[in-house]
């Protein structure tokens, strides 16, 4: 449960926003109802160096050593993201090159995303152990790890690389949007803490149903230790400098944070949190609802039975599916044992 700064605030993210984020969060109240992870997503990135040969930050990100500090000072965690590509979706540097030094520049492409194309492709050069040791030694709790196909080979890797640095740092993986991820998250699954199963939500009741509802083919690959994530971005705002309100009505909210907590699945507020209103603050600070998705059991609930009918629009008639009983259950992140020798 935590809070990913993408939503609101996209490629104008920087060190002050996401350190108010962390103070948000506590003035809130939010963090006494488990809300304790504060994520830096894309665009964080400048360029290789110090001395890991790692991924620094940028000019937005002055002292990440300092930010870690000050977010685990209030009792929070941090996150930070990365990807095996050579060049990150918001097209900044990854955690590969075609040179061994690293090299990187941000050259004009049309090289289509998540086709195995370079630049959004693996390079040849792996930096997964530098990079892990630089975020262990800033004090990363969280990794975003983003690239689709999200293939074996890279999250072995990657998960070898934290475990290496001895410092429990959850691995997510992402994203799902055009991959069928389940066909191989069996052999996946062991070596990652949550793993994507949809592509992006936005705030519509379309899209919330049609991915809360169709989660059961990954329930039995959760667990008290790992999990999957049906995305969801709560109380999303517009991807940019400025928030925007949630299309959804608050029946459909209430909805939304409710399913979600019954498939167990993490948790991450899209929201700019210092400006929180009464409702928004009240949706996330339920505890007999978020207690149903941190419990330790680890099992999600499944759909147990759907109700058809039969609805009269203009012209047509339509076939609606409505969702009937589901099982109870769920499951709490938690840093997990690893499975690599020591």
């Amino acid at each position: 449960m935590g809070w990913n700064s993408w939503n609101c605030w996209a490629g104008a993210v920087d060190q002050e926003k996401v350190l108010d984020s962390a103070r948000a969060m506590i003035a809130s109240g939010l963090a006494e109802h488990g809300w304790t992870y504060i994520n830096i997503d894309d665009t964080w990135q400048g360029n290789r160096g110090g001395k890991f040969n790692a991924i620094q930050p940028n000019e937005k990100f002055p002292d990440l050593k300092a930010l870690c500090d000050g977010i685990h000072g209030l009792g929070l965690k941090a996150g930070i993201y990365s990807t095996p590509w050579v060049t990150s979706y918001a097209r900044h540097i990854g955690g590969s090159a075609e040179n061994p030094a690293g090299d990187w520049t941000n050259a004009p492409t049309k090289a289509p995303r998540n086709k195995k194309v370079l630049p959004y492709a693996v390079g040849k050069y792996s930096f997964a152990t530098n990079d892990a040791a630089q975020w262990a030694e800033w004090g990363f709790d969280y990794l975003k790890y983003d690239w689709n196909p999200i293939e074996l080979p890279q999250v072995v890797e990657m998960a070898g690389a934290l475990h290496a640095v001895k410092r429990d740092i959850i691995l997510s993986l992402s994203n799902n949007s055009r991959d069928r991820l389940l066909d191989r998250i069996a052999e996946i699954a062991p070596f990652a803490q949550s793993w994507r199963t949809t592509g992006d939500i936005s705030d519509s009741w379309g899209s919330l149903s049609g991915i809360g509802f169709s989660q059961e083919p990954w329930a039995q690959f959760s667990g008290p230790a790992t999990g999957t994530i049906p995305t969801c971005s709560s109380s999303a705002g517009s991807a940019g400098a400025e928030t925007a309100p949630d299309k959804l009505t608050p029946d459909e909210q209430y909805t939304h944070i409710s399913l979600w907590c019954l498939l167990s699945a993490p948790l991450l507020i899209g929201c700019d949190l210092e400006k929180l209103d009464a409702f928004t603050l009240n949706l996330l600070s339920n505890d007999e609802v978020l207690a149903v998705d941190q419990d330790s059991l680890g099992k999600p609930a499944v759909r147990a039975a759907a109700r058809t009918t039969w609805m009269f629009s203009p012209n047509r008639w339509r076939m609606v599916r409505w969702p009937s009983a589901c099982s109870t259950a769920a499951r709490r992140i938690q840093p997990s044992p690893r499975i690599f020798p020591t």
